[in-house]
C-alpha cells in the first residue's frame, strides 16, 4: 500500500480535543474529528491537512491564549505521521508533558471545588506558559538525573509502550507527579524528578470555562 493509499485511526481522546477546533463541515479537522469520534479511521492525505490546518492555529495571533493546546494537538498529530528525533521529539514531549500537568492540576482543583471533570484532558482551561514552562524543567532535569540519557534513546527503550513522542510525554508527567503511568521507569533503574502539578502553582485565579 503506497503512502496516499494509507489510512489512521484517530484515538478517541484526539478526536474529542479536535472537535473544538474544526472552522466548519469542510474543514479536514472536522473530517478527523468525527471519524474519531465515529471510530473510523481516515485517509493520510485528510489527516495531513487536518495536522497542517493545527500547525496554523498554533501560530494564529487570534488564537493566542490556546496557543499552547493547539502546539501540542499538532506536535501529537505529526507524532502520528512519522517518528520525531532530536528537537522535535522534545518539543512535542515537552507540550505533551504540560498538558497531562494541567490537565490532572486542574481536575484536581475542579474536585477539591465540588466541580465534576470526568475527562480532564479535554475539560481543563487551556495550558498556561508556566505549565510548559514546567514541564520543560522537569524533562531537563529528568535528563540530568540520569547521565548520558537522551529523549531519543529513552523512546527507543520504551517504543512499544510509547510510540508516539506526545504519549512520552504523557506517560513522563504521570511518573514526575506521581499520578502512576505505564512507564516502568524506576523499575530499570532511571531516577526521577518530583512535581505535585498543583493548579496554584501554574496559576493564581480559577479560570471559568
Amino acid at each position: 500500500m503506497s503512502e496516499s493509499e494509507q489510512v489512521i485511526s484517530i484515538p478517541f481522546y484526539l478526536a474529542e480535543r479536535l472537535s473544538q477546533w474544526h472552522s466548519s463541515m469542510g474543514d479536514p479537522v472536522y473530517a478527523v474529528s468525527s471519524s474519531g469520534l465515529a471510530k473510523r479511521p481516515v485517509p493520510r492525505s485528510v489527516f495531513e491537512r487536518a495536522t497542517e490546518n493545527m500547525r496554523k492555529n498554533s501560530i494564529d495571533p487570534r488564537l493566542e491564549e490556546h496557543k499552547n493546546d493547539a502546539h501540542d494537538i499538532y506536535m501529537s498529530m505529526k507524532s502520528m505521521l512519522g517518528r520525531l528525533s532530536g528537537e522535535e521529539l522534545l518539543e512535542a514531549v515537552v507540550v505533551s508533558c504540560a498538558s497531562t500537568l494541567w490537565a490532572l492540576a486542574s481536575a484536581n482543583e475542579a474536585d477539591e471545588r465540588g466541580v465534576q471533570y470526568s475527562q480532564a484532558m479535554v475539560a481543563a482551561p487551556s495550558t498556561p506558559d508556566s505549565a510548559v514552562k514546567k514541564a520543560r524543567e522537569l524533562v531537563s532535569e529528568f535528563l540530568s538525573m540520569n547521565e548520558g540519557l537522551t529523549l531519543d534513546a529513552l523512546h527507543d527503550r520504551f517504543y512499544n509502550l510509547a510510540p508516539e513522542a506526545s504519549a512520552l510525554g504523557h506517560e513522563l508527567a504521570m511518573g514526575f507527579s506521581g499520578a502512576g503511568g505505564d512507564l516502568p521507569l524506576y523499575e530499570n533503574g532511571y531516577k526521577e524528578p518530583r512535581c505535585e502539578a498543583y493548579y496554584y502553582d501554574f496559576m493564581d485565579e480559577w479560570v471559568e470555562e
